[in-house]
């Protein structure tokens, strides 16, 4: 991108990208400065970008609906507290929670959920989106039902932008559902604005995650196994390229 004369801002939190931007002498947005770790950067990563996107003139505007969107999650979390998601996590329970989201900011904060699920509560989780799963998850349902209600909780991630079609489908799977899951639970934005919409989801899907660790006695901080695998991919790739040096050096 230097070399093709654009003007480079790497939003980052260390790491090669970090390293990379502090060598070129530019600017450099540092998401992780305040973050206990780095899947709490969440916000920041989603505000970075658009705050300087605005600044060069292509997303008018953008910086003003960060700080909306954030005044308002912020003004939600102080009424209600984290007793939504309490409530939410207790429902869940000792099940896997199925995460489902109509296609734009629901599908990207389901996605969410399912991965802090698995990193801070260390349990399985699964997120999928409409109208796909009307195609082929729905299908797998019916043959396992009395295995599935007792290891499934659907959550429904809802919106007031949703299509009016989207909420159709989703009020006649709810039928479909109550037969082969545990529980449904529907959550929903109050915001206006999809930023303000994706950023409460996402903060409560966060919360969610927390409670479950903390149901389970699990710090949701240090995640061993992801330490475990890069270690293992380190000696693996040391490996492979050890391997390639003997068969060189075999050839030469």
């Amino acid at each position: 991108a230097r070399r093709a004369g654009a003007r480079v801002v790497p939003v980052a939190g260390g790491g090669a990208l970090g390293a990379a931007a502090a060598a070129g002498g530019g600017p450099l947005a540092d998401v992780l400065a305040a973050a206990p770790a780095a899947r709490a950067a969440f916000g920041a990563m989603v505000a970075a970008p658009l705050v300087v996107l605005d600044h060069v003139g292509l997303a008018p505007g953008a910086a003003a609906r960060v700080r909306a969107a954030a005044g308002e999650v912020m003004r939600r979390r102080d009424q209600a507290g984290d007793a939504p998601a309490r409530d939410i996590a207790r429902r869940i329970g000792r099940t896997f929670p199925l995460v489902h989201g109509t296609p734009g900011v629901a599908a990207v904060a389901a996605r969410r959920w399912k991965a802090q699920v698995n990193v801070n509560a260390r349990s399985p989780a699964f997120w999928s989106t409409y109208p796909d799963l009307c195609r082929d998850e729905v299908a797998g349902w019916g043959q396992h039902g009395d295995v599935t209600r007792q290891l499934l909780t659907v959550v429904r991630l809802r919106h007031g932008g949703e299509a009016p079609a989207a909420a159709r489908t989703m009020a006649a799977m709810a039928e479909l559902l109550d037969e082969v899951v545990a529980g449904v639970v529907d959550v929903r934005a109050g915001a206006e604005d999809d930023l303000a919409r994706l950023l409460e989801l996402v903060l409560l899907g966060d919360l969610v995650s927390l409670h479950m660790a903390a149901a389970a006695g699990i710090d949701p901080g240090p995640v061993p196994v992801l330490e475990e695998l890069e270690e293992l991919r380190g000696l693996a790739g040391l490996e492979e390229r050890t391997g390639r040096t003997r068969a060189t050096d075999g050839r030469s």
